[in-house]
């Protein structure tokens, strides 16, 4: 005996636009509200920041963190592109992507942050990645 599973179209989510029928029990959250799915390196303020990295700034209740030790070549890519003529704007924006990351980059840019935040996000990106420079004792 073949037992046939009734559907009910009724309760069914439809998108009107492709005829799309959707389960609802699919969409409905068991456990409460969805949690946000962070990118590595951005943490919840109550999480402990993971050993090898160093909380640069935090912004909505999100630790955005990065590399204790930055990559050499960040830096010396960020002074050649001053050097070229580069605006230091734009070489920044270079840096802050090899920095943090595509997804880091895209979560930061969901924050509304003021100009004033984005320009010391900014800041601290560019001071702890000059702090290599440092560190091997060729910076002031």
């Amino acid at each position: 005996m073949v037992v046939e599973e009734e559907e009910s179209v009724a309760e069914a989510v439809v998108v009107p636009s492709s005829g799309l029928r959707v389960n609802p029990d699919l969409l409905v959250e068991e456990d409460g509200p969805a949690i946000p799915v962070l990118p590595a390196g951005v943490y919840l303020e109550d999480e402990e920041t993971p050993v090898g990295r160093v909380e640069l700034f935090r912004v909505n209740g999100r630790k955005y963190t990065v590399a204790k030790r930055v990559d050499p070549g960040i830096a010396f890519r960020y002074m050649r592109a001053i050097r070229k003529r580069q605006s230091q704007e734009s070489a920044l924006a270079d840096m802050l992507y090899d920095v943090l990351g595509d997804a880091v980059v895209d979560a930061l840019a969901d924050e509304a942050l003021s100009h004033e935040e984005m320009a010391s996000v900014m800041k601290a990106v560019e001071k702890h990645t000059m702090s290599v420079m440092k560190a091997a004792g060729l910076g002031n």
